[in-house]
């Protein structure tokens, strides 16, 4: 299952039961509940992210287990919530619209997107109570945590030094393609009507006619709109007859025409790539980033655990022991 951001609040956001009875709770933290079916709903968002089934799950300890992985995931976040808004890193309603706007956007209908809240166990407004909440918990990420980080040259260096194999790259080609659609199993008279839209084209383009705005004309392949730009494509990324034809060209040439399942096919190499290490110097800046969200999830995790044993959190269910 694709892991949206609806899945992603629904496990790390337990939104709170604080007045339900003890019998309806899975945990409280400071007083606010997480509720048995919230904790339910996530683990199993959990597991439709991890591909998992029920029948897959054969010893006794391995359920309780995730649970209390997701339970211990809820708590955190719990509290990290209730810190951020003690310290008054509250998301404004504003910033909330907005992030609910984006979303939205991401679905065809607005059913789609209630369909997939319902199937994560939420609905419109606990999921924007959610999302104010990990709104509010980013910002005080940002603003009291990563403020202080930094990562110095050599802490980068060292990093690309022991992970050199992180950074092979494999032979790539750059390329754009315009694409006339035809069926495997066409007849021979849509083959060759195919083929005769894709002719002129390919006219056009060996006499200088830009062919980034041809494929943005003619070509019937999602990448038209990028102008049928394709973006680096290793080897045994790409159908074999598109393949061949594309790694033989040198860059700035233009191919024949070429078949494959999908269609009539012409491909304009733009650069090409060969195998081996990565220059440090082209990713520094993936290794900083890298190198400081990793340092402030590891503060984030100690603050949890400072916020946990100084706070007061009871489990009222009945999960395996802790794996740390």
């Amino acid at each position: 299952m694709i892991r949206t951001p609806i899945a992603v609040c629904a496990v790390m956001l337990g939104l709170g039961a604080a007045y339900a009875g003890e019998a309806n709770l899975a945990a409280t933290v400071n007083g606010e509940g997480i509720a048995r079916t919230r904790l339910q709903s996530s683990v199993d968002a959990s597991m439709r992210r991890g591909r998992m089934n029920y029948g897959g799950i054969t010893k006794p300890d391995q359920y309780k287990r995730l649970q209390r992985q997701v339970l211990d995931q809820l708590i955190a976040q719990k509290l990290l919530w209730q810190e951020a808004n003690r310290q008054g890193f509250v998301a404004t309603p504003a910033e909330v619209e907005q992030a609910l706007e984006r979303l939205r956007k991401r679905y065809q209908t607005e059913e789609a997107y209630l369909q997939e809240l319902e199937q994560n166990g939420l609905t419109a407004e606990t999921y924007r109570e959610g999302l104010k909440r990990e709104i509010s918990v980013q910002h005080w990420v940002r603003e009291t945590i990563a403020q202080g980080i930094t990562v110095s040259d050599a802490e980068v260096h060292d990093y690309y030094v022991k992970n050199r194999a992180q950074f092979v790259q494999p032979e790539g080609i750059n390329a754009r393609h315009v694409l006339i659609k035809v069926g495997p199993d066409a007849d021979e008279a849509t083959v060759a009507a195919a083929r005769k839209r894709i002719e002129p084209v390919l006219a056009k383009a060996r006499q200088g006619t830009d062919f980034a705005e041809l494929a943005k004309k003619y070509s019937q392949g999602p990448s038209a709109p990028r102008g049928g730009a394709l973006g680096f494509v290793p080897r045994a990324r790409l159908v074999k007859p598109f393949e061949d034809a594309a790694f033989a060209l040198k860059p700035g040439e233009i191919s024949d025409i070429v078949r494959t399942r999908y269609g009539f096919h012409i491909i304009k190499l733009e650069a090409r790539r060969e195998s081996g290490v990565v220059p440090e110097k082209e990713v520094v800046p993936s290794i900083r980033n890298y190198l400081s969200s990793t340092k402030v999830q590891e503060l984030v995790q100690d603050r949890v655990r400072t916020l946990r044993e100084k706070g007061s959190v009871e489990i009222l269910i009945s999960l395996a022991e802790p794996t740390e």
